[in-house]
């Protein structure tokens, strides 16, 4: 493998990536190849996750580099348990909010800040995904909404790009709008991104960025692919994702971190 000097990473996103959409566990193969990527570099994930509900699937696939939570707006050291990078919400999100929640009756809110997720209004999709992350969210009003890392607006599958599209018709500089899930649309403070956390994270690291292996299978993941040395994507990806990707690997169940650890075998020799 590589040597000291050209270490390497591997990224992977949670869901829809490391494991399939609405499953629990992450299939025995990924978990293969999980230990022998530990084993011969470094492995983190890079997630919409929050803190606590990453942190199961981090330990399980015992990563040893510092995650991006939160779709960026955190990179969580959890050896140490403490943030290394911050970035939240100031302002007007409130405001902002109250505006999509009056025109789209049944959409369902949530946000989180590091220690806990908030449900504003809840709907079938936030119910679904903290049975999928075995914690539990706390009811908030929006008043509450400050020093959020994200705010997460869930809604059915077809209706996501037309709140997409209003979504971005009425925000400013001061917010990143992102599809983080087929149901899930989220509000991010300026400048976050999966991307922007993975520039800081390989400074940290003192990694090159052309050692990184990065799989990500959702639009908020194009940052990401964008700048690592190697994008892979999952076939089961969007389109858009695909075009934007060096390789194109198995889904989760059949083993897309199984075929990432070998092609980073054959990059590495």
């Amino acid at each position: 493998m590589a040597g000291e000097s050209e270490k390497f990473l591997v990224v992977t996103d949670i869901d829809g990536t490391l494991l399939p959409d609405a499953a629990v566990c992450v299939p025995q193969v990924n978990l293969a190849a999980a230990q022998e990527i530990v084993r011969a570099g470094f492995l983190t994930v890079a997630t919409g996750r929050s803190c606590s509900a990453a942190r199961e699937i981090y330990n399980v696939i015992k990563g040893n580099a510092p995650a991006i939570i939160y779709n960026g707006s955190c990179i969580y050291d959890y050896a140490n348990e403490r943030p290394l990078f911050e970035r939240c919400h100031v302002g007007l999100t409130a405001d902002l909010l109250s505006q999509v929640m009056e025109k789209y009756k049944d959409c369902g809110i949530l946000m989180s800040d590091i220690k806990n997720e908030y449900v504003v209004r809840d709907d079938e999709y936030i119910t679904a995904y903290f049975e999928r992350v075995h914690i539990a969210g706390s009811s908030a009003e929006l008043r509450d909404c400050t020093r959020m890392l994200r705010v997460v607006i869930s809604c059915s599958e077809e209706e996501q790009d037309e709140l997409y599209e209003f979504l971005c018709g009425i925000t400013g500089e001061e917010f990143e709008i992102t599809k983080s899930a087929r149901h899930f649309i989220e509000i991010l403070p300026s400048g976050v991104s999966k991307g922007a956390a993975l520039l800081k994270l390989v400074e940290l690291m003192g990694i090159s960025m052309r050692n990184v292996f990065a799989i990500g299978d959702y639009y908020n993941d194009l940052e990401m692919l964008a700048l690592a040395g190697h994008p892979v994507t999952v076939l089961s990806a969007p389109r858009d994702i695909k075009n934007a990707c060096e390789y194109v690997v198995r889904d989760p169940v059949d083993g897309s971190l199984m075929d990432v650890f070998d092609l980073l075998k054959e990059a590495c020799g």
